[in-house]
């Protein structure tokens, strides 16, 4: 199966085809990350990505909750691909709560990144804040397909996006 993002005029969407170019499903979210299993998916504002960090995200589209640091409508979700369930892990707002960086507290956070480990059971993402004078603070966090179990990485605000996660679990 191929799988791609794609704007319906109203939303961001993933559709989902055979390989024999017929329609599977189409998802209620677009899909930033695919499990090693091809169970899952992840999603995330696009939207506000787009805000930002220009080109991290896609320029149509609305954000529901522009001008909100910490939005409460906003997350990240979990897609059951096989039947389209979704299921939203937690908010912006909740990851930004939880053991809060004092240099973060203030500005417009968002999450985004999302990356499968190769046991398709854990996966890590950037909690992003962008703060005063666009000064940019980064946390990268991992947690288990309930959202659980999470765990904030030391790395003093700086995180970096290139190469792949390769910790199993």
């Amino acid at each position: 199966n191929l799988i791609f993002n794609d704007y319906d005029g109203r939303q961001h969407v993933a559709r989902i085809y055979s390989s024999g170019g017929q329609l599977v499903r189409t998802l209620p979210y677009p899909v930033g990350a695919v499990s090693p299993d091809g169970r899952w998916g992840l999603s995330y504002s696009f939207e506000r990505c787009q805000i930002y960090s220009p080109g991290y995200g896609y320029a149509n589209g609305l954000d529901r909750e522009l001008g909100i640091e910490k939005p409460a409508g906003h997350g990240i979700q979990v897609i059951e691909l096989a039947s389209g369930l979704v299921r939203q892990l937690f908010s912006v707002a909740d990851i930004a709560d939880y053991q809060p960086d004092p240099a973060m507290k203030q500005g417009f956070h968002y999450l985004t990144h999302c990356q499968f480990s190769p046991s398709s059971q854990r996966f890590v993402f950037f909690h992003r804040a962008i703060t005063d004078f666009n000064y940019l603070r980064t946390r990268m966090i991992s947690c288990g397909l309930e959202g659980d179990d999470l765990f904030v990485f030391p790395t003093a605000g700086m995180v970096a996006a290139e190469g792949s996660w390769s910790a199993g679990a």
